[in-house]
């Protein structure tokens, strides 16, 4: 929405719709999900970021679930009823996750700021707190625990698999376990929630306070024309091609007016790390293509094909793991200071004036100073991960 604000179209008008009426920083809830005034940072009525962004004008906010799009007369349903007739339609619903993470149920920013509070009441009044995956969510979720709650409390970390984060290099899941097992978290690896329950001597799962992070989920139930569901994965993503249209899975034909974005979409044979980095590549092309569309014209920008992606999974406040594109760049205080930096900006992203902001975007410094120097690492990376898979073509270890 910021981005595109930037367009010189003074006839340019954006409804956004959103099931809640609150905006909630979900790379951030974790540490949220601990700290009751850090919560208070990260969680926006849409009203507000309105109101200080000084867009009202331009952009209206209407509330409710998206149920249904009818591209044959361009009109977006709600579940409330509402119907929103569109010239261009970007899709950026993202993805699903476990409670507390997220939860659909939640629509207004005073429910939700309730249920964070409860959550973290039952963390504070818990003995034993078992985390149930040794993915991204569980290791930052282990690690903001046993920062907050050094003391009298047990946290076991369980993972299926036989080391921590393994869709990343096998030095990022080792650093992972020796750190949390260092802060005092119980590490057990190989073994699923059920064999862990089952263990003689395990608790019951009614005893300790049990959360299992499963992966992201997409949902897409509004895509039910015959034309949009032909363009749904069966993993639930909605196909994209290069230019962030909408098409068809088997037969890659675009629909028309329909674009999407982040974590909902499929990008196919691009190589692309879903993050907050990625999703900034795209913009550029994403502003391209709604011109295109809004004047009927050819479109030619199209995204990266190789994405520079940048991945902070932060073992507490102090401690983290920086990757590069595939490769393990560093960890510890200094890669936790890249993560926080991130933290701060965004967190002032939601609270200056829209002036202010684009102002920054223009002048590079949305990511403020301490990222400047990872510039050289994703240059340095980039170039030593296309040697690797040169390396790797031609049966060379």
């Amino acid at each position: 929405m910021r981005s595109l604000l930037t367009l010189k179209r003074d006839n340019l008008r954006i409804t956004l719709v959103d099931a809640n009426d609150y905006f909630e920083g979900t790379t951030m809830i974790l540490r949220g999900l601990v700290d009751e005034k850090f919560h208070e940072k990260i969680i926006f009525s849409y009203e507000s970021i309105l109101e200080t962004w000084n867009i009202k004008e331009k952009v209206v906010f209407v509330q409710g679930r998206a149920t249904e799009i009818d591209n044959s007369t361009s009109i977006l349903h709600l579940d409330n009823g509402t119907q929103l007739k569109y010239d261009c339609l970007i899709v950026a619903t993202g993805a699903s996750y476990a409670v507390p993470v997220r939860d659909s149920r939640q629509t207004t920013k005073e429910g939700r700021v309730n249920q964070v509070k409860e959550f973290i009441s039952k963390i504070t009044e818990a003995s034993h707190i078992v985390i149930g995956g040794g993915g991204v969510v569980g290791v930052e979720l282990a690690g903001e625990i046993a920062e907050v709650f050094a003391s009298g409390k047990k946290i076991t970390l369980i993972n299926r698999a036989n080391r921590l984060l393994n869709r990343y290099p096998e030095g990022v899941g080792k650093y992972a376990a020796q750190q949390l097992t260092k802060m005092g978290v119980d590490v057990v690896l190989n073994t699923t929630i059920d064999e862990y329950f089952a263990q003689s001597d395990a608790p019951s799962r009614e005893s300790v306070l049990f959360f299992e992070t499963v992966g992201p989920r997409m949902v897409p139930d509004y895509m039910k024309s015959d034309e949009l569901r032909a363009c749904v994965t069966k993993q639930g993503q909605i196909k994209i091609n290069d230019y962030l249209q909408v098409c068809n899975v088997e037969t890659q034909q675009p629909v028309d007016k329909i674009f999407c974005l982040g974590d909902a979409c499929f990008t196919g044979h691009i190589e692309e790390e879903k993050s907050v980095v990625t999703i900034y590549q795209c913009i550029s092309c994403l502003l391209y293509t709604v011109v295109a569309s809004l004047k009927s014209a050819g479109i030619n920008a199209s995204m990266p094909t190789v994405f520079n992606a940048l991945i902070c999974i932060s073992i507490g406040s102090k401690d983290a793991i920086m990757l590069v594109n595939d490769c393990f760049a560093m960890a510890g205080s200094r890669a936790s200071t890249v993560k926080e930096d991130i933290i701060k900006s965004s967190i002032e992203g939601m609270t200056k004036p829209m002036e202010v902001i684009l102002a920054n975007d223009r002048r590079g410094r949305t990511m403020s100073s301490a990222l400047g120097w990872t510039s050289y690492l994703f240059w340095f990376f980039s170039f030593s991960s296309y040697a690797r898979r040169k390396r790797l073509n031609a049966g060379q270890k």
